[in-house]
Order: structure tokens, then sequence, then C-alpha cells
């Protein structure tokens, strides 16, 4: 016979900081097979104790007739939406229950009663759920307990020569080659709070900047607690495996992954844009790879989700994602959710779409729809207008060299190659979403740009950039323009509708002509001006610059682009 008991709020922070209970929690949790690191007191007490204000501890523990404790689930609520989650989520990659080996499925099944009769929240998601979590269970509460499998790639780190072996590769060695124009390439280990934090703004911001343009969702940017969580857990002895990869003094990529027993998990893992080409990514992840299977770890844990991952299994198995529905009308919509799902699938799979393109185009159409909404009300049909017929003229402006100018006073106000700013873009009265927005940014990165902006409390107020001559083909309406190879493009500007008339758009393209000045003083440059971002064509013409064409851009339905560029020096694009 199990006793179920709940400690919620400052009961629930009293019960997991006394030092008898989580003697008790320790021991449970290296009796329990299917343990994982997100289970164990000094995770789950950490990120409680990072989250207080924002998460409400729900502490369900199940204790024997003899009253020891055979059983514990670790939950949170949300302070504002009352949404209850396992602690840790979502940072916590496996989530369940821990329990002595023969309660696994009576302790979970009266756990999940409990917390029904307990909560008004609809749902109860493990995602995923730790491998050789007991399920038994769930057959007896099928009507709301639903699995999913999922396919796992894991990496063996056992054999040394077959993870020296992909060092020996020629693309490798080309992509190491390219690295090193930037130094000596080295891999370092950071085994420290303090260590983990020179290196967390660089990690962080890459990593952000990659998330948003994929997925719409800058994570650390969002929820800025988990830099703490981070911190924190790196001086949290055996909780995480930390690296940087390094070119001479700059970053490459850098990757933050949980212990778990003789496992590594791939967490958080990020590399520098600007140096793409060279792939310090697929670098990084095998320079760690052949370090754990140095320091005796078994598999490298690739994770669900990204394709890229399956490049570097040399396994797999499978784990499952298990929703509990603590209510019928959860469970109810969930099933009409799925069927609706499934016959999406059957019409794409009839109008000859794979189910990729089509979420895809689901997702583009609900974030296009979620961008307008957050716009002021009255501002929707401009919006609207603007992406369906919207036109507007850009005028390029050249000049055989950049002009020589003295640093302005305040040009400290502007941040060069800083990616954080381009976070804080909010899409106000904009055609561009966030994620299409850092999509953008992310490809010019690539390309070898440089972005200059202003920001102000976390809000991107003005931004712009300088690139080579191959940038030309991020610009809208320019793709297919001939530019001089060896030109450095100004190009992308943008400006906040609030920063107008603040005096961002001469403060930064000044600091950018002259910083080309110092560089590349014999380089022609050419300037693509839009007149809604403040750039005036007054200016360019005192800096000695003379207009050399103007783009006009087609949006939507008026996706017709023209380019007519002056003087018989120039060729003319066609029309697109």
């Amino acid at each position: 016979m199990i006793e179920i008991s709940a400690h919620t709020g400052e009961d629930a922070h009293a019960q997991w900081a006394d030092a008898r209970f989580r003697a008790e929690w320790a021991a449970l949790a290296d009796g329990c097979p299917w343990s994982t690191v997100f289970q164990r007191p000094a995770f789950v007490t950490t990120w409680y104790d990072v989250y207080r204000d924002r998460k409400r501890p729900l502490i369900l523990e199940g204790r024997g007739a003899d009253g020891s404790l055979v059983g514990l689930l670790t939950l949170a609520e949300d302070v504002e939406s009352g949404v209850v989650t396992c602690a840790g989520a979502p940072i916590a990659e496996y989530q369940t229950w821990l329990a002595a080996p023969e309660a696994g499925d009576t302790f979970a099944l009266r756990a999940l009663e409990a917390l029904s009769e307990g909560t008004q929240a609809p749902l109860l998601r493990f995602l995923c759920l730790a491998p050789g979590s007991p399920v038994a269970w769930c057959r007896e509460a099928s009507a709301r307990a639903v699995l999913r499998s999922h396919r796992r790639p894991l990496l063996s780190l056992t054999d040394p020569g077959a993870l020296e072996a992909p060092f020996r590769k020629k693309s490798t060695k080309r992509k190491l080659a390219r690295l090193r124009r930037e130094g000596e390439v080295r891999l370092e280990q950071l085994e420290t709070g303090a260590a983990l934090d020179a290196h967390l703004d660089e990690i962080v911001a890459e990593y952000d900047l990659r998330q948003g343009a994929a997925y719409g969702v800058a994570p650390f940017t969002g929820d800025p607690l988990m830099r703490t969580l981070y911190r924190r857990l790196a001086d949290e002895s055996g909780c995480l495996h930390a690296t940087v990869l390094l070119a001479g003094d700059s970053f490459a990529a850098g990757h933050i992954g949980f212990i778990n027993g003789d496992e590594v998990l791939l967490g958080i893992i990020a590399h520098s844009s600007s140096l793409a080409a060279a792939s310090p990514g697929m670098l990084l992840i095998r320079f760690v790879a052949r370090l754990l299977g140095e320091q005796g770890y078994r598999d490298f844990d690739l994770t669900i989700g990204g394709d890229y991952k399956w490049r570097f299994a040399t396994h797999e198995d499978e784990v499952q994602v298990l929703d509990v529905h603590l209510n019928a009308a959860s469970y109810r919509r969930q099933r009409w959710r799925r069927g609706a799902v499934s016959a999406a699938r059957r019409v794409a799979r009839s109008a000859g779409l794979g189910e990729d393109r089509l979420r895809d185009q689901m997702g583009a159409v609900a974030r296009r729809v979620a961008h307008v909404r957050r716009q002021p009300v009255g501002t929707w049909p401009g919006l609207v207008w603007e992406h369906l017929f919207g036109t507007r003229q850009i005028r390029l402006y050249y000049r055989d060299r950049p002009p020589t100018l003295d640093p302005m006073p305040d040009s400290r106000a502007v941040q060069r190659d800083a990616l954080q700013p381009l976070l804080g873009f909010t899409g106000e009265r904009h055609p561009l979403t966030p994620m299409e927005f850092l999509e953008l940014a992310l490809r010019r990165r690539e390309m070898g740009a440089t972005p200059y902006s202003v920001a102000e409390q976390g809000r991107l107020l003005y931004r712009g950039w300088v690139g080579p001559a191959e940038c030309v083909r991020t610009i809208a309406g320019a793709e297919a323009l001939e530019v001089p190879q060896n030109a450095s493009l100004l190009f992308g500007d943008g400006v906040h509708p609030d920063a107008h008339q603040s005096g961002a758009a001469e403060l930064v393209l000044r600091t950018r002509l002259a910083d080309l000045g110092k560089r590349a003083r014999d380089q022609p440059v050419l300037v693509f001006a839009d007149p809604e971002t403040g750039l005036p064509a007054e200016l360019l013409g005192d800096l000695g610059f003379r207009e050399w064409g103007r783009i006009q851009v087609g949006r939507g339905l008026a996706r017709r682009n023209s380019v007519i560029l002056n003087g018989p020096d120039h060729t003319r694009a066609a029309d697109g």
C-alpha cells in the first residue's frame, strides 16, 4: 500500500530544502533504474530555486507502510497560466517519476490520480519520458494516458578508432584548415560557472539567433533565467559537460550538455555564424565525442529532433512522449486535434504535398496571422495591404571609395557585429515577422556581413549592415543586380517606429563609413537607401555619393521588381 501526499508552494520549498528529505530523495534516485540527472536533487532543487517567483513547486511523494519514501514526482505550476509541467521543463530533456523498482507502475497511477483530483490543469506532458520508465499502468489508464514513440540517435564512444576516423577524412581536413585561418584550433572544457560565464554571451547569442531563425523562438532571450540556471548548474559537480571550440582568440562553437550517468546529452550547441563556411558546429560535435570517449563515457545521446543528428549516429533506440489527460475534456480535445492532423495529412498526400512542406506552410500562415494580431489594431489594414500589394523604392548611391570621416562623439552607442540587439527586433509595424527577420540576419552573417545597431532596454531601435558584394542576394528586389565585385555594400537599414527622429540613421551610417575608411579605403561603396529608414539623400550627397540607380520592390500579389541604373557604365538588371 502506497500513501500519496502532496506539497505545494512554500510547504514544497520547505520540503525540498530539508536535509533529511533530500537524503531520502537521493537514495531513491540511486535505486531507481530509470532515473536521470533531471530527477536528482542537484538539478531539481536548483531549478526550483532559480524559478521560485515564476513556478510554484508541486511535489507528490509516496510512502510505504513503514514510512519509507518509495515514490516521488516533482512538478511545477506556472504562477500566471496555471499550467502544470514536470520540474525542469522544458530544459529537462527526460522527465519521469522516481520509484522503487517494484512500485514504479503503482506509484505513477496513484500519484497521477491524486494530481487530477487536486489541480485544474488539463494535461501533464512528459517530454520525453525517461528511457526505461514503467508504462504498464498506462493500459489501466488508457482513457487518459497517450504514448507516442520517437527514434533516438546515439553515438557510441567506446571505440577510439571510430571516433578518430572522421578527422582523417578530406572534408574534415578542409574544414579544419579553413578554421585555422583564424588561428590555432583548440577545444577547452569549461568546468566551473566562471569558466562558462566567459563564453556564455557568445553561445547564447548564436544559439538564440539560429533558434529564432529556424523556429521563431529565442530561448534565452525569452527566458533570461536560463542563463542563471546554467551558471548555477555549472558549479554543481557531475551535472554539466560544457566545452568551447576556439580558433585563435575567436569563438567558433560551444556546447552545454547534461551528464547522465555514463552518457552525455547533446544540449545547447551553437556556432559562429560568421565562420559557418568552416562548419564549426560539425567539428565541435566530433571534438566533443572524441573527448567524451577519452573520459570514459559510453554514449553521446544526440536526443530526438533535428535531422542533422543522424549524420553522427552509430545506433539508435526509442523514447516516448507521454501525455496524461487530467480530465475528460482534455482527452476529447486531444482526440479531435489528432483527427484534424490526420485529415490534413491525407489531404496533403492527395495533393502531392509532403508533410514537412504542409507543416511549414501552415506554420508560416499561423506566424503571419499572429504577427499582425500583435500590432496596434489601427495598423492592421495597412499591414495586410502592404503584405499583399505593397511596393517601395530603394535608391542606390555610389562612391568610388569611402569618405574620410572622424568618429562621431556618440558612436559608442552603435554596437558593431553584436547579435544580441538583433534579437530585440519586435516586428512592430514591419512587414517581416521576427522569425523572418532573424532568418535573413543569419543568412547575411553567413555571407560575411556585419550588423551595426542601436538598442535601448532590449529594443532594437536601428540596424544597418556592411557586407561584401555577394550580400546583394539578400536584398529584396536586388537579387539579380550586378554590382562591382570588390564593392562594399551598406544595406538592410531599418528603424523602429519610435526612433525615426532619434538621429540613429545618420549615426549608424557615419559609423559604418568611418570603419570602411580604415579597412577598405580603396574599394567602392554602394549604399542601398530605403526612404522609410530615414537615410536622407541630402546627407549622402554631402558625403560625395551620387545616385546610381533605383529599385522598385513589390510584395505579395505585386511581386514584380524593376531595377533602373543610371549611366552607361552600369548594367541594367532584368525585371523580376
